[in-house]
């Protein structure tokens, strides 16, 4: 039987391919009568082909969300959902989708299973972070069966292990700090120097703006924090690290610490897997990024730091910041408590 008109048709390719039958769909019509037609997809049979032009004409969907990116689907997603949650939420949505980097830029509706475990058997984050990062792609999935960019539900195959015994963070003692210092020339070096001697969180390193480094008055200010006690805090630039904050001001443009390769801002899984972790295998060292703010809050506690300077530099969440601006002598007080390092 003979399809209606607009219904689309199904045509062999020639030569020897893989995928030889292409479905092509109307979905329009110019002025002067002539169909405006897309392809909808390649396939192996013509039984294949022609269900999916079938199922296209039972219920039609715009073909060109097919080829939304991930991170595409998180904008538009986003967009909807963010007007209904709180910032604390958000905050945490957005973190997972920087933990996504490696997905950010392939096609939603192509990814698989295989896609996401590889992902997150390569985080080294908490089980309570990844049951985060599947909660959002599920969300993702929800919004996108929703709208007709996919039509399977991949996040429920992720696998996100088993919640563990808590995992004893081990500072770097002394004599590695003494030796990320000897081997400064290496890349990536200086920031984990950073992180040792500001306690901050690895996150909030990759969101740092050169806009919010005060190199006059020796400090900067943290913007973008998982925490709302976090944000906005104010810690001083020690003296033995502010020299490769100046080098790195001077050579970056907008980020602080920006990819030395694309000059722009690192993210998580990038910075973890192309940068620290290497370095830790060069220098016979076994860290990880967070253990180097555990540092930082282990140093000050032995040189007798004021609890509640630490608690202002570090951020933690059980520090009510109730005042964002700084006086100089609080500014002074915060500089002489982080001076104590050595």
């Amino acid at each position: 039987m003979k399809n209606p008109n607009g219904y689309g048709s199904i045509y062999r390719q020639k030569g020897n391919r893989r995928k030889p039958f292409v479905v092509r769909i109307t979905v329009g019509w110019r002025e002067d009568g002539k169909r405006i037609s897309k392809i909808l997809g390649t396939y192996a049979t013509q039984k294949e082909a022609n269900e999916v032009l079938v199922s296209y004409n039972r219920s039609p969907y715009d073909i060109d969300s097919k080829k939304l990116k991930f991170k595409e689907v998180f904008e538009k997603w986003s967009k909807l959902a963010y007007e209904k949650i709180a910032k604390n939420t958000i905050s945490g949505y957005n973190q997972s989708f920087r933990y996504c980097e490696p997905l950010h830029d392939k096609v939603f509706s192509n990814l698989r299973t295989e896609n996401y475990q590889e992902l997150f058997n390569f985080l080294k984050i908490s089980f309570g972070t990844k049951r985060q990062l599947r909660l959002l792609i599920k969300q993702l999935y929800t919004y996108g069966m929703q709208y007709d960019i996919v039509e399977k539900d991949y996040s429920k195959f992720i696998d996100v292990g088993k919640r563990s015994t808590v995992i004893e963070k081990i500072p770097f003692s002394v004599e590695e700090i003494d030796t990320l210092f000897q081997n400064i020339e290496h890349e990536c070096v200086d920031t984990v120097l950073f992180m040792i001697y500001t306690g901050i969180r690895v996150s909030e390193m990759m969101d740092l703006k050169k806009e919010n480094v005060n190199l006059v008055d020796g400090y900067f200010t943290v913007v973008n924090s998982k925490t709302t006690s976090g944000k906005g805090r104010i810690i001083p630039i020690h003296s033995k690290i502010m020299n490769l904050v100046i080098e790195r001001f001077t050579k970056s443009k907008e980020y602080l610490f920006e990819n030395e390769n694309s000059k722009s801002k690192f993210y998580y899984t990038t910075y973890l897997a192309q940068r620290f972790t290497p370095l830790m295998k060069k220098l016979n060292m076994k860290h990880t990024p967070h253990e180097c703010r555990h540092t930082f809050a282990t140093l000050l506690s032995k040189v007798n730091g004021n609890s509640t300077s630490i608690k202002e530099m570090i951020g933690h969440s059980s520090y009510a910041l109730t005042e964002k601006f700084y006086t100089h002598k609080e500014l002074d007080d915060l500089k002489k408590e982080l001076e104590k390092l050595t």
